[in-house]
């Protein structure tokens, strides 16, 4: 009786065992690989070329050169030399306009001459001095060009129109001296050429202007604050062809060279040589590229990955498991994807790979994503129907996610600064982007990059000086 009660318990107890044995879940411990600091981030930058068309309108050059020219324009008060005094005297606005692609100015006068008649002999003065004033207007044709930083003219005067014929009474009665005074002009005509020269030279020395743009556009500019990633333009060299003249205002076109790159972090120094020369060419490239960097912080990426694997049984049968968590880091350059799990075994496998880009359907996966030692050694030994490589095959596939969004808020950035952007009053950068290349991608402690380069045309217009 003992006997059969021992036997029965015996049967009992190994029918447990069997079936808690084959029904129960099975806890795994594996290593966890800590992450560790990132290499530093090398982004290649091409050299890019922006133009920057110049247009400086009439109405201000003709406001610039009224406020660099005197009002008392010339003045000769040697009457020994040919009789004459005299002051010139501008008497209204100097206006200028287009004629035949160089610049007309019509300057008003109003002429003050003494005039002295007579003689001398046997040791006597025998003269006499008139004075009188009279109007007219002054025609003056400048030839227009490029000297570095300055507009250079080379003006000549046209004609002279009196608006009434010079005269003076003499012996009762009225004697022209057109003559006389046309005969003068020779004497001050040098003086006038030479001071609106000056006074265009002066107006128009845009060096300052132009460097004051540059200084501003070389600022960086914090393009996402969640990330701190900062677009930086760094001149390296300018370039410029020769001036035109139309209806509109004088105009020439500028070229810079730069590189435009995105850095992620502190704020990057900005870069600007003020002492940068102008070059003189006949013609200019227009061919922007900008580096830029899309940003997809782990934290993001292991929620979309999670969601890929929510309701989704890896395995089959009894042995099947469902993913909880995913998580991601960085470690030796590749990146770790950590799987919470639960089901026929339950604890977190540790897998890594290189992400890659796919450009076709712009998402980022593992090309080579394995299980890190430890946790292949474990799940050989306690759960070795995950090591298949079909179960493999479909955590890579769940893995994928798409950056389609993340490209298109970094193209969306740079549009920004393209689209009548002004950094400083009377200049407008516009532009457009023609190609956009991605693909190479780069780890941080945080985040993968995802590198742009974006391909167009740039100008920056100024209007205004």
């Amino acid at each position: 009786m003992q006997r059969l009660i021992f036997k029965n318990i015996s049967i009992i107890t190994i029918s447990l065992f069997f079936v808690t044995s084959c029904g129960s879940k099975k806890k795994i411990n594996t290593l966890k690989p800590q992450p560790d600091l990132a290499q530093e981030i090398q982004i290649k930058t091409q050299s890019s070329f922006v133009n920057i068309p110049v247009n400086i309108q009439l109405k201000n050059i003709e406001s610039l050169i009224n406020k660099n020219i005197d009002r008392l324009i010339y003045f000769d008060d040697d009457i020994e030399k040919d009789d004459l005094k005299i002051k010139l005297w501008k008497q209204d606005i100097i206006t200028i306009n287009n004629r035949e692609g160089k610049i007309e100015l019509s300057l008003p006068l109003k002429a003050e001459v003494d005039y002295r008649f007579g003689t001398s002999k046997l040791g006597f003065d025998l003269y006499s001095t008139k004075s009188f004033e009279f109007d007219g207007t002054v025609t003056l044709v400048s030839a227009i060009g490029l000297d570095q930083w300055y507009l250079k003219t080379k003006t000549r005067l046209k004609s002279i129109k009196w608006h009434e014929k010079p005269t003076m009474s003499l012996l009762g009665k009225k004697v022209s001296i057109t003559r006389l005074v046309n005969t003068a002009v020779k004497y001050f005509k040098d003086d006038i050429e030479e001071k609106v020269d000056d006074a265009i030279s002066k107006s128009l020395d845009f060096k300052p202007y132009v460097l004051d743009v540059l200084d501003k556009m070389s600022q960086p500019v914090q393009l996402n604050s969640d990330y701190n990633t900062w677009l930086r333009v760094v001149p390296n060299e300018l370039y410029v062809t020769n001036s035109t003249i139309d209806n509109e205002g004088v105009k020439f076109l500028m070229g810079m060279k730069c590189k435009i790159e995105t850095h992620i972090g502190t704020e990057p120094k900005k870069e600007f040589d003020t002492s940068i020369a102008l070059k003189p060419v006949k013609s200019l490239p227009n061919k922007v590229t900008a580096n830029l960097i899309g940003i997809s912080t782990y934290e993001n990426a292991s929620e979309i990955i999670t969601k890929n694997f929510k309701g989704y049984e890896l395995g089959s049968g009894k042995k099947t498991v469902f993913v909880r968590q995913v998580n991601l880091w960085q470690k030796n350059n590749q990146l770790i994807v950590a799987l919470d799990v639960i089901g026929r075994i339950t604890g977190t496998l540790y897998l890594s790979g290189n992400p890659v880009y796919d450009a076709e359907k712009k998402e980022i996966y593992f090309e080579n994503l394995d299980y890190v030692i430890d946790t292949k050694n474990v799940i050989a030994k306690s759960a070795n129907f995950f090591a298949g490589k079909y179960i493999l095959k479909e955590i890579k596939q769940r893995c994928r996610y798409s950056i389609v969004d993340l490209l298109l808020e970094s193209e969306s950035q740079i549009l920004t600064f393209l689209n009548n952007y002004s950094p400083v009053n009377g200049v407008f950068i516009n532009g457009k982007i023609e190609s956009v290349k991605y693909g190479n991608i780069q780890l941080t402690n945080n985040a993968i990059l995802v590198t742009i380069e974006a391909n167009g045309k740039v100008d920056v217009e100024i209007s205004e000086l």
